[in-house]
């Protein structure tokens, strides 16, 4: 029986961009819960990794969401979600014994149909696959990469060091042909992140750095007319862990994760700041809403 959270599989909100219309639209890929330790961290360094492996208790069903924004340069697409063939054992047969080994010591759980994944609901929108001009990736996690095998001709963007130094991806999931555009950032281009990456020419979209949930973890900011959006990746699992300062059992580095709260949070109080998280159940109607960060 599906979660009630798949009720709104897709939200829709429309924004000013440089005056010119742009739609920005949550779709939902699915579900997943982890081990509650997973998502909140219990215990210091090591302890908290051993933590997740011992716990049996799991958190509540979160939604995989993917972000399509309809940008008058083409259409972007921030991550891929995830796929019903990930919910198998099959799919990790050519990972190491190890990576088996850890996946099922910090099992997690899927709800995913054919029906919840990206080019079914991109179709929805009336969005060919082949139609969307760039697909950027925030990591290399499967339940942001999966969706790649609908993507094979379009330009895949990467972080550089990401891609380089990645932290609890699963290559062998990727698609063979998967060889992304790798873009590193440039400095000064947006205040308190320092650097970033503009993902369109008119510098409205950028890839800003957001390190801790992976070493080299980005998120993506859409500038409007009226407030700024960020497509937060797994920055925090949850829009409150922001808030409350609190971290993920998950993050391999917290005291980066702090820095990064700590300048999404300067940003917020300077430019108004929607911040959507890409496993939060409120996240697409904060989206809708225009419910920012700082009020």
């Amino acid at each position: 029986m599906k979660n009630s959270l798949t009720t709104n599989a897709i939200q829709t909100s429309v924004f000013s961009v440089n005056s010119r219309e742009v739609k920005v639209h949550a779709v939902q890929t699915g579900l997943i819960s982890v081990k509650e330790n997973f998502l909140n961290r219990k215990g210091q360094g090591f302890m908290s990794k051993l933590n997740i492996v011992m716990g049996s208790s799991y958190a509540d069903f979160m939604p995989i969401w993917v972000w399509v924004i309809e940008h008058p340069e083409g259409i972007i697409v921030v991550d891929t979600g995830d796929i019903e063939a990930s919910r198998h054992k099959e799919f990790y047969k050519n990972e190491s014994v190890g990576k088996r080994l850890t996946l099922s010591a910090m099992a997690n759980k899927r709800d995913i149909s054919r029906h919840d994944e990206l080019d079914a609901q991109l179709m929805r929108l009336g969005i060919r696959p082949d139609q969307v001009s760039k697909v950027v990736l925030t990591h290399l996690h499967g339940d942001h990469t999966d969706g790649l095998k609908f993507f094979p001709g379009n330009e895949i963007i990467v972080n550089e060091a990401e891609y380089r130094k990645p932290y609890g991806n699963l290559a062998t999931t990727y698609p063979q042909w998967f060889n992304p555009t790798l873009v590193s950032f440039l400095k000064d281009r947006v205040d308190f992140f320092d650097r970033a990456y503009p993902l369109t020419k008119s510098e409205d979209v950028l890839l800003v750095p957001t390190p801790g949930h992976t070493y080299h973890h980005a998120s993506v900011l859409l500038k409007t007319d009226k407030g700024h959006i960020l497509f937060a990746g797994d920055t925090s699992y949850k829009h409150q862990q922001l808030l409350d300062n609190r971290f993920a059992g998950a993050n391999i580095d917290i005291a980066q994760t702090q820095r990064t709260y700590h300048t999404i949070l300067r940003y917020a109080e300077k430019y108004p700041l929607i911040y959507l998280p890409s496993h939060d159940e409120n996240s697409g109607n904060r989206l809708v809403n225009r419910e920012y960060l700082i009020n």
